[in-house]
């Protein structure tokens, strides 16, 4: 039941005529009054669910969406246990012999199971739904995350243990000092902890056993508690017998006499040394994980604004290549743009999966024979686009005799692109970039310097850190999302070499210097023939394009029409089924995720069919993790391509199959 099912509307039959106005604005109210109450409960962040008394779901809003994980679609009408381990159903069925006499249960805590398999704990909260006979025919109940308070508790919880063990096991001094704060007892812990005899101890010589940073304030403090006559509290670090120093609690109480003047004074001193190193590690992880979530932050805004940049463009090239009157060189120019732009949005999508295959060690360098000059040229050929928008003078030397290496060309190029973008976007127009590169014994040194805006002291350490920009500020964002450092930084170490930022600082431009070793004397590979895109296939395949998105079935259909291949479509998993079935494909280009049957399971009804033997399935999808790739294989997939699809890795596939 809805919250508009339990509200009803008066008619404006039920009075005179003369009142119609007055009931129509009360249908009004109403009516907003509903859509006001459904919209608090669709935005909360709370999981609010219904429920009918035999365990079905009712209603289902965001909230239950973002805590479980699985949407209204695929939970209403699924029965609770859904969402709850079996272990706990007797407890549910408790609770809902409850809800049927009647009774509202309140904020009791639990566990529950997302989609993924994961179990939570929460609050919930359980309220009968009654007809308007007063009737319970279902229950209604509010779940609330509470697994970070249940991590915090229970870390609270082994942390109190341990420290309860450390007090136990800790050291403890006791000691006596007469009414003006000289010491005259000592226990024997202090000798053992610091070696000192009882005459070194007394008077004032225990001061010697304390760090000479801690002096001044201990003296201080101990004279301030001697003048009031009142509790002494301090932390000091105590030299031990190997010559380290651990820190100690001090707390000394004044004994008094009669007439209300010292006696003496009798104290202890606690070894929290562990306590103590525990507590400066959790302030600085505070430290640290407040600093994440604040470059986290920025990183999304900063993602969110380099997403629309090329997004723009976009949208405005498709609006020019709507007017009827736009001349052929005027849309040779937009679509050139777009094409600039769309490889722009790539290249982020990219970075971003470059660097989590990285730091997860899932990438796997192409090694072999290279020519420096081959990579360099192929960097700056990439870059040259920005470097001429923003009118740079580049400079490069080279050395006269070729420089060959051992590395991955697509990598190694990426690399020195991503500093030859830096020096563009980071130097102000008219800048000069200098590339130069030199050959020291077994390495070749590349530094790419420009005349741009520097890098300050602060920030020249943390340069290569993730989503670390020099230009942080919105309003002065020069692109990027901050990970382009940090990738070229693991991909020089990939091969073997290092990196390394140098500034003045602020103004003064900026220089990065790449040490990577050189490779003995043998030929370097054969470069690929050319690229034949554009022209049509020597042969035609039947080709069978899955996609839930018209859109891109549309445009994929067209260009393999144009390349002269057959093409049939299909927009969900049983239509791919049939359509293998008559059209016969050699080729099918399968996404991932369809409505009714999913690509992994029509790639093995394909598989399984005698006929469809020696068809290619390719994978299209958004996903390329690893993961993914290793589940498109298992299922019987010849390639896994991500969206939006290379032209010209696909005609690749494909000139190689007509070629057969």
């Amino acid at each position: 039941m809805n919250v508009n099912e339990q509200l009803r509307l008066p008619s404006i039959a039920d009075e005179g005529s003369q009142d119609r106005p007055r009931f129509q604005e009360q249908i009004r109210a109403q009516h907003n009054s509903e859509r006001f109450l459904a919209s608090i409960i669709e935005s909360s962040n709370d999981a609010i669910v219904g429920k009918s008394l035999d365990g079905v779901i009712q209603t289902w809003n965001g909230g239950a969406q973002r805590l479980f994980g699985y949407s209204s679609q695929e939970a209403i009408g699924s029965y609770i246990s859904l969402i709850i381990p079996l272990e706990r159903m007797q407890n549910e069925e408790l609770i809902l012999s409850r809800i049927c006499a009647g009774e509202r249960v309140k904020h009791y805590e639990t566990i529950r199971r997302t989609n993924s398999g994961t179990l939570i704990h929460v609050s919930i909260s359980v309220s009968p739904i009654r007809n308007e006979s007063g009737i319970v025919v279902g229950a209604s109940q509010i779940a609330r995350d509470i697994s970070v308070r249940r991590r915090t508790e229970i870390a609270s919880n082994q942390c109190e243990e341990r420290y309860r063990a450390l007090a136990e096991a800790s050291a403890t001094v006791v000691w006596r000092a007469d009414s003006m704060g000289e010491v005259a007892f000592a226990s024997d812990d202090w000798n053992k902890i610091t070696g000192q005899t009882e005459e070194e101890e007394t008077g004032w010589g225990w001061l010697q056993a304390i760090h000479p940073d801690d002096h001044a304030r201990t003296i201080a403090l101990w004279a301030e508690s001697i003048k009031s006559q009142t509790l002494h509290e301090n932390q000091f670090r105590v030299r031990t017998l190997d010559g380290s120093y651990r820190w100690f609690s001090v707390r000394g109480v004044p004994i008094f006499n009669l007439d209300g003047s010292v006696r003496e004074w009798v104290g202890a001193n606690t070894d929290f040394h562990d306590r103590k190193l525990a507590e400066d590690a959790l302030r600085r992880l505070a430290a640290d994980l407040s600093d994440m979530n604040r470059r986290n932050d920025h990183f999304l805004a900063t993602l969110a604004h380099e997403l629309r940049n090329p997004l723009a463009p976009i949208r405005s090239g498709l609006q020019v290549l709507q007017l009827s009157d736009v001349s052929d060189e005027e849309a040779s120019e937009t679509r050139v743009m777009m094409e600039r732009q769309l490889a722009q949005l790539v290249r982020l999508v990219d970075d971003l999966m470059d660097v989590s295959r990285i730091v997860s060690g899932k990438i796997e360098l192409q090694m072999k024979s290279v020519l420096l000059s081959d990579v360099l040229n192929s960097a700056i050929e990439s870059s040259r686009s920005l470097i001429d928008q923003m009118n740079h003078q580049l400079s490069v030397s080279l050395p006269s005799v070729p420089i060959r290496l051992d590395a991955d060309f697509t990598r190694l190029s990426q690399v020195f692109l991503n500093l030859l973008n830096n020096a563009a976007k980071y130097s102000e127009p008219n800048g000069k970039i200098y590339v130069n590169a030199i050959q020291e014994r077994n390495e070749v040194i590349l530094s790419v310097r420009d005349s741009g805006i520097g890098i300050s002291s602060e920030k020249l350490p943390f340069i290569f850190d993730m989503f670390t920009q020099a230009d942080q500020s919105l309003e002065k964002s020069r692109g990027g999302l901050g990970i382009g450092l940090s990738l070229v930084r693991r991909l020089v170490e990939k091969h073997g070499g290092t990196v390394e930022a140098k500034s003045e600082g602020v103004g003064c431009g900026s220089e990065f210097v790449v040490r990577i070793p050189t490779c003995s004397e043998r030929p370097a590979e054969a470069p690929e023939p050319p690229s034949t895109e554009g022209s049509k296939a020597s042969s035609s395949l039947r080709i069978l394009v899955v996609d839930d998105n018209r859109d891109s079935v549309t445009t994929l259909t067209m260009l393999l029409k144009r390349l002269g291949h057959q093409t049939r479509a299909a927009y969900d998993g049983e239509e791919a089924v049939a359509a293998a079935r008559d059209f016969r494909p050699q080729v099918v280009l399968l996404d991932i995720g369809l409505p009714k049957l999913n690509g992994y399971e029509v790639c093995r009804w394909i598989r399984a069919q005698n006929e469809a033997e020696g068809v290619t399935i390719i994978a299209q999808t958004g996903w390329g993790q690893e993961e993914t790739r290793k589940k498109t294989k298992d299922a019987g997939f010849d390639h896994h391509m991500v969206k939006p699809l290379d032209p010209k890795a696909l005609r690749k596939i494909l000139d190689k199959l007509t070629n057969q």
